[in-house]
């Protein structure tokens, strides 16, 4: 794990990072704590610290999967997987236009479900009753300040049009072209359906 100097002419150089824990272990909850809980207060003094007049903010950019670890929730197959708002995976999959606004999740609102979900027993299948908030936040970095990761957005819309356009493939191939049996050879035909 490291930490940048972003707001410099080159960020991702050597002399604006710095590496601050090298913990070899898989992304597990329990290892989680033991890399990161002794950071805690550091994370804490750093956010409400000033440098030469200039408010220090923090940011964090990682994949989905760690976000929902740090974040405290059960991940994104939980019936509201988005960290950001309240939206279920079952109103994601909806076309846009019956889309509608859906109620931001904030620190406060995290831990007020997290809160909820321990008085109720801490059971991992009632978790979708308390929004999938299933574990305190590790750090209190607001969710304004979360670097969304580009390649999960990215992905998926490649994904899509990727799809697309093979399936456009797909029918123009079998709009110009056809197997002439009797002599075994490729014939191209082009009709005026054919809208490219």
């Amino acid at each position: 794990m490291n930490f940048q100097i972003v707001n410099t002419s080159a960020p991702n150089s050597v002399h604006a990072t710095c590496v601050f824990s090298c913990f070899e272990a898989s992304d597990s909850i329990t290892y989680l704590h033991v890399a990161l809980d002794r950071f805690r207060d550091e994370v804490a003094e750093i956010m409400n610290m000033t440098w030469n007049n200039y408010t220090i903010r923090l940011f964090i950019c990682v994949d989905l999967d760690f976000l929902d670890k740090i974040y405290g929730l059960s991940g994104s197959s939980g019936k509201c997987p988005c960290l950001f708002c309240l939206i279920t995976g079952e109103q994601i999959r909806s076309p846009d236009a019956s889309r509608r606004r859906y109620r931001l999740r904030s620190l406060e609102s995290m831990a007020g479900d997290y809160q909820r979900f321990l008085k109720s027993g801490g059971n991992h299948k009632h978790a979708k009753r308390y929004n999938n908030c299933i574990r305190e936040v590790f750090f209190n970095i607001p969710l304004t300040e979360v670097c969304i990761p580009g390649l999960h957005i990215t992905q998926g819309i490649f994904q899509k049009l990727f799809e697309l356009f093979e399936e456009a493939c797909h029918n123009l191939d079998l709009q110009l072209l056809f197997i002439d049996k009797a002599t075994q050879t490729v014939v191209l035909s082009l009709r005026s359906t054919v809208k490219c």
